[in-house]
C-alpha cells in the first residue's frame, strides 16, 4: 500500500544553490505563493495537482531537489 502522496525537498541544498524558496521557484517557472505552498504543506492529492506544477515537481525530481512519495507506480 502507497503512502499517501508527499514531497520531500532537499531543504539544505535547495538554500544553498538558490538562497530562498522565491528563486529555487522561479527556477522551475513556480509562483512564490505556490513553491511556498507546496514547501511547507508537502501532502497533495494528484487530482488537485495543477499540469504546471506537476511537471515542474517531476523536474525537480530529476534534478535532485525534491522526491514525490506515493506516486511510484503511476507513469509520467
Amino acid at each position: 500500500m502507497n503512502p499517501n502522496p508527499h514531497l520531500i525537498f532537499e531543504h539544505a541544498r535547495i538554500l544553498k544553490d538558490f538562497g530562498d524558496v522565491k528563486a529555487f521557484g522561479a527556477a522551475y517557472g513556480l509562483s512564490k505563493s505556490t513553491m511556498e505552498y507546496r514547501f511547507y504543506n508537502p501532502y497533495f492529492s494528484p487530482v488537485h495537482l495543477r499540469p504546471q506544477v506537476a511537471k515542474a515537481l517531476k523536474k525537480m525530481q530529476k534534478d535532485g531537489y525534491v522526491r514525490i512519495v506515493g506516486l511510484e507506480t503511476q507513469g509520467d
